[in-house]
């Protein structure tokens, strides 16, 4: 553009000048010859030729103290628009672009971290990829079991989500019998809390954002109770094939239609005794919660009698009390029933729970 307006201007002064230059020749020569003689005058008349040279040499001058507007002005006629006039300005020279950080790849691994006072041992599965933060799937294992094994079920799905898989290992004591429950439960939930808050800094790979919560039995029980006592450090829960809940109520409606207090491990009516604050409902309401559990696990033999009353007798039974109970509340829950399947880890489990954890909040 300032290449093509200095051209233009260029040319629009010399075809000034030499409009110029030609009208005043003609008129000079015009003065000097008279027509009605035959010999022009201007021979005989050298003088004549002076003024005219004179004259000629004068306006010359004034062309080439054309202003600058006069140019420009000629210039825009050429071209059919504005010309810059600070093209011949040189600009700001550009302030450099710094680099942008270069961010390691790194390969899919494992790091085992042992027990320490603060949390139990626990495996951590990070993708292949870009060393950034990434989600969490926490992997709650059931009885006789351990984190790896449970963590080997999800991982090809979790890794195609990008998470990172926590899977800890955890001595679970007997869990039917409801206060050696209860004091494990409040022992356990803040572990994992704190589990959560040192992986960065045990394992060197970067967490970020509410965890992502998968439990089956015993650790679907642990499941739901950290997002009951901790629900500001839960997105989502999944927790298929539970034998207990704790309900997050301090007075419940009983299967028979009574209304009684519920104190752990069934209620938390004494939750805020035990532990100093109660249950965050607002923040409960923002945790998205799947109850899963098999369409054959009915066996009442193979839960404890104490939850009856609140819950009903098997796990099924219970699964759909506990389900209705979170809606009712306002918490944003849905039961999903696998058909032809009795207690045991199905392949359709972890499908399942994954994507539903995968789901936008």
């Amino acid at each position: 553009m300032r290449a093509t307006a200095a051209r233009a201007t260029a040319r629009a002064t010399r075809g000034i000048k030499a409009a110029l230059v030609l009208t005043l020749t003609v008129g000079a020569f015009a003065t000097a010859w008279e027509p009605r003689l035959l010999t022009p005058r201007l021979l005989t008349e050298p003088h004549r030729l002076l003024t005219v040279g004179g004259t000629l040499s004068s306006l010359i001058g004034v062309v080439s103290r054309v202003s600058a507007a006069d140019v420009v002005a000629a210039g825009e006629a050429e071209t059919g628009g504005q010309l810059d006039a600070a093209a011949d300005v040189p600009a700001e020279p550009e302030a450099p672009v710094p680099a942008a950080p270069e961010i390691a790849y790194l390969a899919a691994r494992s790091i085992d971290v042992p027990a320490t006072a603060a949390h139990p041992a626990y495996r951590v599965y990070a993708p292949a990829g870009p060393d950034v933060p990434r989600r969490v799937l926490l992997a709650l294992h059931g009885m006789d079991d351990t984190g790896p094994s449970l963590a080997s079920t999800l991982l090809d799905r979790a890794q195609a989500q990008n998470w990172v898989v926590v899977a800890p290992t955890i001595r679970y004591g007997e869990w039917k019998e409801p206060l050696q429950l209860t004091q494990e439960e409040l022992i356990l939930a803040p572990q994992l809390v704190a589990l959560l808050d040192a992986v960065a800094g045990e394992t060197g790979v970067l967490t970020e954002g509410k965890a992502l919560v998968f439990g089956f039995s015993r650790g679907s029980q642990a499941a739901l109770r950290l997002a009951t006592f901790h629900p500001e450090r839960v997105e989502a829960v999944a927790a298929f094939s539970a034998g207990t809940y704790t309900l997050p109520q301090s007075q419940v409606r009983t299967v028979t239609g009574t209304t009684v207090r519920a104190a752990l491990p069934y209620g938390v009516a004494d939750l805020e005794a035990r532990r100093g604050t109660g249950v965050n409902m607002e923040a409960l309401r923002q945790v998205r919660v799947l109850v899963g559990v098999a369409s054959g696990d009915t066996r009442e033999g193979e839960v404890p009698r104490q939850w009856d009353l609140y819950l009903g007798k098997s796990r099924l039974d219970r699964a759909r009390t506990y389900t209705t109970a979170l809606q009712q509340l306002g918490v944003p829950a849905r039961l999903t029933v696998v058909p032809g399947a009795v207690h045991g880890l199905t392949p359709q489990m972890p499908e399942q729970a994954i994507a539903f954890l995968a789901l936008p909040a």
